[in-house]
């Protein structure tokens, strides 16, 4: 990994620790949206969330593993910003589906936008 990578992704760590005190619960999908939909503050916390289950799922799928059910297969090429669009778009669309863990929602978003093809 990329020295400007790991500063970045210690950056987010770092917010995601410093934006609440910790929680035994899973978080939903509501908190999701309204992270992603908040403050700047909030919106650097949506990245840091979504980011990681990518990171997550990018690495499960390529151990043949999948993320509460879904594989997803993101090119170097997709951003931290289509991510987060794509779940925001998930959760805009879907706002019955938003009591759900946040992770499989974000993992829902990703392998419906980004399926793997068949082998």
């Amino acid at each position: 990994m990329s020295d400007m990578r790991e500063r970045f992704l210690l950056t987010v760590l770092a917010v995601i620790m410093l934006a609440g005190p910790a929680r035994a619960a899973f978080e939903s999908g509501d908190w999701l949206w309204e992270v992603c939909t908040g403050t700047s503050q909030d919106r650097l916390v949506c990245l840091g969330y979504v980011t990681g289950v990518a990171d997550t799922l990018i690495a499960l799928t390529g151990e043949g593993k999948d993320l509460n059910g879904w594989r997803a297969c993101l090119s170097e090429s997709v951003t931290n910003g289509q991510a987060i669009d794509v779940a925001v778009k998930l959760l805009r669309e879907h706002p019955e589906w938003r009591h759900y863990t946040a992770s499989s929602l974000v993992a829902r978003a990703l392998a419906e936008a980004f399926p793997c093809r068949s082998r």
